[in-house]
């Protein structure tokens, strides 16, 4: 069934808590979109053409085997040189240098007025408070999580597969994003019953010498977590914040 979801033949009808129904595809596609010709012909229009889209939703990937290219059936580092010497030479695609990373990176063309654009505000904005932001575990910006901790120094490991007596932080923790630095972990939790996001647990990032790499109590840093916890809370549906004993006596004693 997995086989046939994948391949495009089944799809998810309906889904109840983590219970999923399926049910064929042809009953809910309509026929002219399903039996439309096939946009990419050839193996190398095929492997070319999600090369160029899977750089594109990272921003930034090296040929390496990392969990970023998984779900492009038939690649390999051979082939995906191959269409990454192709875009190039097409000028679909550009080759960085990242200083720290000995790997040559890639990134579409078409985003290099974005990321100068970025640049620039980010040169403008300096003095301006950074904002927080909770980052999915299936987030594009994890996808290639060697990436994330060669650039950002943060490990990150989604612990929902993992046997409880193994995890090291909780069953579904969010990495916390301040400005352009991964500063902690949260582990939340939603009460239907009472409405209120509950973080049952809070860690913050420690750097190599030991030492947290931010100041907790930064007003600025506050505000932006608060603001952050608020718009999470809205999003869920929940009417109220809090941390629960561990969190609230802890590193998020501060949260009211």
């Amino acid at each position: 069934m997995e086989g046939m979801y994948f391949w495009g033949e089944l799809i998810v009808h309906s889904k109840s808590g983590v219970r999923k129904t399926y049910d064929l595809t042809e009953r809910h596609i309509p026929p002219e979109l399903l039996n439309a010709p096939e946009p990419n012909p050839t193996d190398e229009e095929y492997h070319d053409w999600h090369v160029h889209r899977r750089i594109g939703s990272v921003g930034l990937l090296a040929n390496r085997g990392v969990e970023a290219w998984l779900g492009i059936e038939g690649t390999n580092s051979s082939r995906r040189a191959e269409s990454i010497a192709r875009l190039l030479a097409k000028r679909e695609l550009k080759q960085v240098s990242v200083e720290g990373i000995p790997h040559p990176m890639y990134m579409r063309a078409q985003d290099e007025p974005t990321l100068e654009a970025v640049l620039s505000r980010e040169a403008e904005e300096e003095s301006s408070a950074p904002k927080a932001a909770f980052i999915a575990p299936l987030d594009n910006l994890l996808w290639d999580r060697w990436l994330v901790s060669t650039l950002f120094k943060f490990d990150y490991t989604w612990e929902v597969y993992v046997t409880p007596s193994k995890r090291r932080y909780g069953y579904y923790v969010l990495p916390v994003l301040y400005g352009d630095r991964f500063i902690a972990r949260c582990e939340p939790v939603r009460d239907r019953k009472r409405k209120e996001l509950v973080i049952r647990n809070w860690w913050w990032e420690t750097g190599q010498d030991g030492r947290v790499p931010v100041d907790p109590d930064d007003q600025d840093m506050r505000s932006a977590i608060i603001s952050c916890l608020d718009e999470f809370r809205r999003f869920l549906g929940c009417e109220s914040v809090r941390g629960d004993e561990r969190a609230a006596s802890g590193a998020l004693g501060w949260l009211k």
